[in-house]
């Protein structure tokens, strides 16, 4: 697998005079080093980064969906996350020398690559700049923790509602009482990340379906009953 020591391929600088999606107010502190952020157009299938590789980089996707896994000695993947726009890939690496996970590229996304040594020592010379990115770190973190928690303790319904209605979320579905979207990820890739048999993922989306609730067509998932789907996660 090709990973950072390739990162200089294909690569676009990114015109400051543009907008970036991603320099919102959230994410200010990113225009401290923004003429050295690097845009790279990731393919299909084509890899961030490997376990192990050196850690160099810090990752924000602005476009498509990234996911992180680990391998096991058979090759066997185990899926630990998916990264949609707006989200980060790499951080759970800050502090280690090497990463702990791969990374991949779902579909084919642009992604901001970020030296983080750089990073750093742009974030020194703002105090509030180092505020907010400790805050992201610490959101990130809580964030993680919750999921994680929610899909060892929870249910098998629950958990693919909660991973639906995140999805949902993530692609700026908040509102709206009826949500739509396609999901980009296979069934197997729901498998790992959820623990979850393929088999019993559809059994349960045809359950939820035939209950009014969902409708499902190939991978495109329509949530009809939000306050429904809140209150059989605990969120009413």
């Amino acid at each position: 697998m090709n990973g950072d020591p390739h990162i200089q391929n294909s690569v676009i600088n990114i015109n400051v005079s543009n907008p970036i999606s991603f320099l919102n107010n959230s994410y200010d502190y990113l225009d401290l080093i923004r003429p050295r952020i690097i845009c790279r157009k990731f393919k299909i299938k084509e890899i961030l980064y490997n376990a192990n590789d050196s850690f160099k980089n810090i990752y924000f996707v602005n476009s498509g969906i990234i996911k992180t896994f680990k391998t096991s000695s058979n090759g066997i993947e185990s899926i630990s996350g998916f990264q949609m726009s707006g989200e980060w890939a790499g951080l759970e690496s800050v502090g280690n020398e090497n990463h702990s996970n791969y990374s991949q590229a779902l579909v084919d996304s642009d992604v901001y690559v970020i030296n983080y040594q750089l990073f750093l020592e742009a974030l020194q010379t703002s105090h509030s700049a180092l505020k907010r990115f400790n805050k992201t770190l610490s959101n990130e973190i809580n964030r993680n923790t919750n999921l994680i928690n929610i899909l060892k303790n929870s249910r098998r319904e629950k958990k693919i509602i909660v991973f639906l209605m995140g999805i949902s979320h993530q692609n700026g579905n908040i509102d709206s009482n009826d949500q739509e979207f396609d999901l980009k990820m296979s069934r197997g890739d729901i498998s790992s990340y959820l623990s979850i048999s393929r088999e019993e993922i559809s059994r349960i989306l045809q359950k939820l379906e035939n209950n009014g609730l969902i409708f499902v067509k190939n991978r495109h998932i329509s949530l009809l009953n939000i306050p429904k789907l809140n209150a059989m996660c605990g969120n009413a």
